[in-house]
């Protein structure tokens, strides 16, 4: 059995609440939809190690970009929308964005990777407050406990470990489906 997750919470509030009121609704199938592509979730091994990749210039900022799937970290859902759209019809559908926490966090990280480089330093943005808290947040929920040997008192890493994570490929994989079907759309509003 998985651990429930924040956005698997929201799909069972969003169902408990639809069905006490003995309606459908349209966003909670939706975001049901989403979640029921990771049920199963495979395990992969990973090698933790230092690495020559994400340095601090230019070719680091290229490697934080490859990160993001083709939509960049966010997914998007129509959702049927009863009444007048903009163009006046009747039961338009209305697309609304959603930001994969996976993605968040790495877009987060590549912001900080940004604001780090800049040459002279500024103070920090307040986009990388939002992310340094947001990352701070995400690391309590979900704490890995796993002890790592180390070098010295500094926690410097001892040496390279085998682990074991959930197969992100998978979100991946969904994302850029996803991205097939509202290519086109920009993420300029969401703020990241």
């Amino acid at each position: 059995m998985r651990n429930p997750t924040s956005f698997s919470l929201l799909v069972v509030v969003l169902n408990g609440v639809s069905s006490i009121l003995g309606v459908s609704d349209p966003l909670s199938d939706q975001l049901q939809k989403w979640d029921e592509h990771f049920h199963g979730m495979e395990f992969v091994g990973m090698s933790i190690f230092g690495t020559s990749h994400y340095t601090l210039d230019s070719a680091g900022q290229r490697d934080w970009k490859k990160l993001m799937p083709s939509g960049g970290h966010t997914v998007r859902f129509e959702i049927p929308n009863a009444g007048l759209g903009p163009d006046g019809a009747d039961n338009h559908t209305e697309t609304i964005p959603f930001t994969v926490s996976l993605f968040h966090q790495l877009k987060c990280l590549e912001i900080y990777h940004e604001e780090y480089v800049v040459d002279p330093p500024l103070p920090p943005s307040p986009r990388l407050r939002h992310c340094l808290n947001y990352l701070r947040q995400q690391i309590l929920c979900r704490m890995n406990l796993r002890l790592e040997s180390t070098k010295n008192e500094g926690a410097q890493s001892g040496r390279q470990y085998e682990t074991v994570c959930r197969d992100w490929s998978l979100v991946y994989g969904a994302a850029e489906e996803n991205y097939k079907q509202h290519e086109g759309m920009e993420d300029s509003n969401l703020g990241l």
